[in-house]
Formats: C-alpha cells, sequence, structure tokens
C-alpha cells in the first residue's frame, strides 16, 4: 500500500511552496518592523519596534545563514578544507555584515540623539521670561 510517485512529489512541491512563502513572511515581517528606520530623519519613532525588528533581523539572518551554510557541511562526510575556508569567511562574513548594521544603526541614533539636545539647549537659553 505504497503511495504512487505523484502522490509524493506533489506533497514535496506542496512542503517546499509552503516553507518558501512562510520565509517570505518572516522577512516581510523583519521590513515592516524596521520601516520606521527610514523616517528617522524626519521624527520620533518606535524603539520597540525596531528594536524586536533589529533582534528578529539577526536570528533570522542567523538561521537562514545556519541552513544554506553549515547544514550543508554537516551533512556531507568529509568536506575538503577549499569548504571549510569558503564556509568560515561566509561566517566572519555574515557576523561582520550584522555587526556592522547594528553600529551603523546606533551611530544615527546617538547622531540624532546629539543634535536634539543640541538644539534643545539653543532653543532654551532664548525663551527665559
Amino acid at each position: 500500500m505504497e503511495e504512487p510517485e505523484s502522490q509524493i512529489l506533489k506533497r514535496a512541491v506542496r512542503k517546499q511552496r509552503l516553507s518558501l512563502l512562510y520565509e517570505g513572511l518572516r522577512w516581510a515581517l523583519v521590513i515592516w518592523l524596521l520601516w520606521p528606520l527610514l523616517g528617522l530623519v524626519r521624527g520620533s519613532f518606535s524603539v520597540g519596534r525596531v528594536v524586536l525588528g533589529i533582534a528578529l533581523f539577526v536570528v533570522f539572518s542567523g538561521k537562514l545563514f545556519y541552513d544554506t551554510m553549515i547544514s550543508e557541511f554537516i551533512r556531507q562526510k568529509r568536506p575538503s578544507m577549499k569548504q571549510d575556508m569558503i564556509g568560515i569567511l561566509g561566517m566572519i562574513l555574515g557576523v561582520l555584515l550584522i555587526v556592522g548594521f547594528v553600529v551603523v544603526m546606533v551611530g544615527l541614533l546617538l547622531a540624532r540623539w546629539q543634535e536634539s539636545v543640541a538644539t534643545g539647549m539653543e532653543g532654551g537659553a532664548g525663551q527665559e521670561p
């Protein structure tokens, strides 16, 4: 009572489509959470939403990196030295990109804060009664 091969292929295709849809929805959520960063120059934004977006970005990119790079090496019995070096360089590059993104965002937030403090000091001194 085995299933026909066409049923197995249909089930595999359906599973692959659902996983792609799920992955797309996860990244759409991250983009939606990080969207207020585009208006950083114009005014205030929801800090909690952006922090959650950054946290999910780090988690999802780490999982995506693991799924694409590291699990490939685990499945293989004996990776070559060349594959090991490519994997290590890929991991280093991925971590550097994530850390660089976070540093740039923190720098933008600090610059915006410093600008608002400087503006507050200038405006506050001339308005005394």
